[in-house]
């Protein structure tokens, strides 16, 4: 006998059980790193740069997406 395949629980890729604890922001025009950290409770604009490995805030690019560590 088979079981049906809605009764095995899902099984995710690993690398998007990891991204679950990210949001992710694509900068936009204007946008500071301190901007974006006010736009995320918890969230610091040193958070922002250690976690996206960067070392000189003001260059960030429009366009590029910068991950965001989920707070709670």
């Amino acid at each position: 006998m088979t079981v049906p395949a809605a009764s095995e629980p899902a099984k995710l890729p690993v690398t998007a059980s990891a991204d679950s604890d990210y949001e992710f922001y694509t900068v936009r025009n204007g946008d500071t790193i301190w901007d974006i950290a006010k736009m995320f409770d918890g969230v610091s604009a040193t958070d922002i740069l250690k976690l996206n490995n960067i070392s000189d805030a003001s260059r960030i690019q429009v366009g590029q997406r910068l991950r965001i560590r989920r707070k709670g």
